[in-house]
């Protein structure tokens, strides 16, 4: 997030954040005022930190468990004009909540940027052996053989992304997931430079008449 907002600032457009638990924590208007990258970052510091030293009071308004459809519902009402918006997120909610919060941000006339952030042992279930797994967002433990589980959870996996993925592309809303084990920078990089040849491409169809 803090190299997709410096990357926008050099361009000198307006950068704003907003931090989401169940709800919006932490809401940075846009703008690009000389200072407002080391803002961005605070903020995102606080959000790695959950509050901790850096910002005490913080800790108490975050949630383990995630709404973000309640989340992007808070975010159009607060965005009075047509924005880029980039969604940085597990996803890990309902679906069709997402879909609808999105939507909802899709009919203000927002772009949208869709990146799905996993982790690769989420993506290939590669454990073996009785393994102790935690529950997302406070659901609690179960102890268990993997090897019992891993087809089925795999494919929970793929329907969850195919699920997102083609409900993006509905709304024509750019989906990408992306593996916490690769250098972020390098996978934004490529996005970018895919999209722009993609805009580009467009462009000229447009003035070709094609």
């Amino acid at each position: 997030a803090a190299s997709l907002a410096y990357l926008a600032l050099r361009q000198r457009d307006a950068v704003g954040l907003a931090l989401f638990s169940n709800k919006i924590v932490r809401f940075v208007k846009p703008t690009n005022v000389s200072g407002h990258w080391k803002t961005l970052v605070d903020g995102l510091n606080m959000q790695s930190e959950r509050g901790g030293k850096a910002d005490p009071a913080a800790s108490a308004v975050w949630s383990d468990r995630t709404s973000i459809r309640a989340v992007l519902d808070d975010l159009a009402e607060r965005l009075q004009r047509r924005t880029l918006i980039i969604l940085i997120s597990d996803l890990f909610d309902d679906v069709s909540e997402t879909l609808m919060g999105l939507k909802r941000l899709r009919h203000n006339k927002n772009e949208l940027i869709v990146l799905n952030i996993w982790d690769p042992a989420e993506m290939r279930f590669p454990f073996e052996g009785l393994t102790m797994f935690e529950g997302l967002e406070g659901s609690g433990r179960l102890m268990t053989d993997p090897r019992s589980l891993r087809t089925r959870y795999l494919s929970e996996v793929r329907q969850f992304v195919e699920a997102l993925r083609r409900g993006c592309r509905e709304m024509q809303i750019d989906f990408v997931r992306l593996d916490t084990s690769l250098a972020l920078d390098s996978a934004i990089s490529a996005y970018l430079t895919t999209r722009s040849a993609s805009i580009r491409q467009r462009s000229s169809r447009v003035l070709g008449g094609g």
